[in-house]
């Protein structure tokens, strides 16, 4: 049993004993009609706040009405053998109702004035079929109970059901022409006029309207009474009663079937929609509804709601207010607008205060602020209750509490609200997949939140990382786990290369390429120089960057690598400064030249390799292999052969300036073997092998270009001296 959002139903027992009437939902579809006589097949049950009780067996008159509400919810598969037209004839508790196939025969209306029993009006037991209508427009058992009688609809005047006054009560009954208790003839019931539409009367009881309210203790409608009472209770629940509350109009009652429930009576003014005459006072004179702060957002149009004084305001939308029940506002809540319920008011006027949210665990999101302030007033329901909410746009979990002064205040939203951190948080644990082998799985409650999405390394295997919010169903310990960017990586065994020139600052090159026969061998790669040592990568974190290498030759120790027929070799100081440059001389020792000044060539030298990390500004030529000689202890000694240069026997038909045009020669063409040289691979893909001294050659030839744009023969514009004097001899040159 629950409460739903759909049409109500007004049922009456057929059995005084079982009480007088009572409104209910009914969800799922009636098998074969909306009204009619039910007989009730569900569990005993009494509807809260009426007289009414569900018997097993027992019958009851249905009738839907155009209302909805959320009331007391009754499934169809609760009812059966329904029986349209029929009437309730005092059937027995726990036994079949004796009258479910009523008679054969047309049925009547009989209406009773309450003010006048001894003149009943008779209408016949179908709706008027006027304009166009071929069908009945109601059921029968519409009518049955006490009705106010409001008024005509547009019908003509042969069709008006003569012998009804607007404004008086009738007690209706209807039955069958062919019943021996019948009170008219066939005949008589041919000439009856019909009885109009439904629309024209108000329904007020379900009993006789001679028969005493035992809430007052007099007549039901004796004289037509049409005021319409207002209970509104603190939650916004709203009941509308013809019972005379005219001495609790403006106080607070409380009622029979609604416990800890407080009602603010009033007088109706508008339509009674649904009236009740069932209500039991219980206690008046009550303490009055807290005073609540309201506010609506999204709506614009009319807000009905009771002040702090007791008062029924009314409003527009978008608004903020005072109120002792929640407002009445057109449309669907959380849909069409948005209801934010605040604290209680003081002296009328909404108060607006401020929250703390904690994060219950912010070291899980170092990049967003621990605690935050808000003005949200519906936090109100969270604070000070140990509740924990939900954010949107913020990550895990806050708590809620009042706080002062309020610092940078910022709007939230709750997604939802749980009893407690621990409640909020869940079970953390993480599942740990094997890379290799997919179907090995591994769970972990260590925080392994940093390595989510990521692979860690323990002794042996590699290990995918997932959270999970479930308890696992094992637990392991890893020790020192070593964090990797993916299985591929984590899996690929890397190996060091370290170069043989314990002098060098190259670093040492990292590779995924498998080397594991060059392993404690000296190797050479292609597009490097020099040769380099082989080692496993065996540091405890994932090399930041690798390679993949090539090996064009090995050997067994970097000497029998790095040793290389030696040849003769000067260096040119292209520096601004003297220089000493290193060479490897043939028995693979370093050597220094002399020192070398600034513009000028060094003797030539019998060298393997200069070593070109010490050198600055060296421009190196080479002339032809040394003779090297080797002794008894097998040092080696190298002497370079005599060196005749090609002396140009025609000079070169220009002249260049700042330097010699052999210097201009020479610097042009290495331009010159660097530019064919970026072709190739642009065009073949043939890479430079030695593309670092290519940065050399060009700015040197970017400096010879840039120099040569001086005109070494310009005479410059006169200068003076501080005491005027004029000198006229200066030149660009000089």
């Amino acid at each position: 049993m629950s409460a739903t959002g759909q049409f109500q139903f007004k049922i009456i027992p057929c059995c005084p004993e079982n009480g007088t009437e009572a409104i209910i939902n009914i969800s799922g579809i009636l098998s074969d009609g909306d009204t009619g006589v039910y007989t009730y097949i569900g569990s005993q049950i009494t509807i809260p706040g009426t007289d009414v009780t569900l018997f097993p067996q027992s019958c009851y008159t249905v009738a839907r009405l155009t209302n909805v509400g959320d009331v007391t919810d009754i499934p169809a598969s609760s009812w059966t053998g329904y029986y349209e037209n029929s009437r309730c004839v005092d059937p027995q508790i726990l036994v079949e109702c004796p009258d479910c196939n009523p008679a054969a025969g047309n049925y009547y209306i009989k209406a009773v004035p309450c003010c006048d029993t001894e003149n009943p009006i008779y209408f016949k037991g179908e709706g008027w079929q006027g304009n166009g209508a071929s069908a009945p427009q109601f059921s029968i058992l519409d009518f049955e109970g006490v009705h106010l009688f409001s008024g005509f609809t547009s019908q003509t005047p042969i069709n008006i059901a003569t012998g009804l006054e607007v404004g008086q009560c009738y007690t209706f009954s209807f039955n069958s022409v062919s019943d021996p208790s019948s009170e008219i003839t066939l005949a008589e019931y041919n000439n009856l006029p019909y009885p109009g539409y439904i629309s024209q009367f108000e329904y007020v009881s379900a009993i006789k309207c001679n028969q005493l309210n035992p809430l007052t203790n007099a007549p039901y409608c004796p004289d037509c009474n049409n005021t319409c009472y207002t209970l509104t209770s603190c939650e916004g629940v709203i009941i509308n009663t013809r019972i005379n509350l005219e001495a609790y109009v403006g106080t607070y009652i409380s009622l029979v079937g609604y416990p800890g429930q407080v009602w603010l009576v009033q007088i109706n003014t508008g339509i009674c929609q649904n009236p009740t005459l069932t209500l039991k006072i219980n206690g008046f004179n009550l303490d009055a509804c807290p005073c609540k702060c309201y506010e609506i957002i999204g709506a614009s149009g009319g807000i009905s709601y009771i002040d702090c004084d007791g008062k029924s305001q009314y409003t527009y939308g978008p608004a903020k207010f005072c109120a002792q029940a929640p407002p009445i506002v057109k449309g669907v809540e959380g849909v069409d607008y948005t209801l934010i319920t605040g604290t209680d008011c003081i002296e009328g006027e909404c108060v607006e205060k401020c929250y703390l949210l904690t994060n219950c665990d912010p070291t899980s999101y170092p990049t967003q602020d621990a605690t935050l302030t808000s003005t949200l007033q519906t936090l109100s329901a969270y604070a000070g209750v140990s509740t924990v909410v939900e954010l949107v746009g913020y990550e895990g979990c806050w708590s809620v509490e009042e706080t002062t002064p309020c610092d940078c205040p910022i709007d939230v939203t709750v997604i939802r609200s749980h009893i407690s951190c621990q409640d909020c948080i869940g079970t953390v644990a993480y599942k740990l997949t094997n890379c290799e082998k997919i179907n090995e799985v591994v769970y972990t409650v260590q925080d392994f939140s940093a390595f989510v999405g990521k692979v860690i390394k323990d002794d042996c295997n590699c290990w995918s990382v997932e959270r999970i919010d479930y308890q696992p169903p094992s637990q392991t310990t890893i020790v020192d786990p070593i964090l990797y960017t993916d299985c591929t990586s984590c899996l690929t065994k890397y190996y060091q290369l370290d170069d043989c020139d314990l002098t060098s600052e190259t670093p040492s090159i990292i590779t995924s390429t498998n080397l594991a026969g060059y392993v404690d061998s000296v190797i050479q790669i292609d597009g490097c120089a020099g040769c380099y040592t082989v080692s496993v990568y065996d540091d405890l974190e994932e090399p930041a960057a690798s390679q993949e290498v090539s090996v064009t030759s090995s050997f067994q120790d970097c000497s029998s690598c790095t040793s290389i027929t030696p040849r003769c070799s000067t260096v040119f100081n292209s520096s601004t400064e003297e220089q000493i440059y290193t060479f490897i001389n043939a028995n693979g020792d370093k050597e220094q030249t002399v020192a070398i000044k600034s513009g000028q060539s060094s003797l030539r030298y019998c060298v393997q390799r200069w070593v070109e990390n010490d050198t600055q500004g060296g421009i190196f030529n080479y002339y032809g292999d040394c003779n090297v000689f080797e002794d008894e202890n097998k040092n080696k000694t190298g002497f370079c052969p005599q060196y005749f240069p090609n002396d140009r026997k025609v000079k070169p038909g220009y002249n260049t300036p700042i330097c010699s045009a052999d210097k201009y020669d020479k610097i042009t063409c290495n331009f010159a073997d660097i530019a064919y040289k970026n072709v190739l691979e642009l065009r073949y893909g043939i890479s430079d092998c030695c593309p670092e001294e290519n940065e050399k050659w060009i700015i040197k030839k970017e400096l010879i270009e840039l120099q040569a744009l001086t005109d070494p023969d310009y005479t410059c514009d006169p200068s003076t001296d501080c005491c005027n004097t004029s000198d006229n001899s200066s030149s660009c040159n000089s």
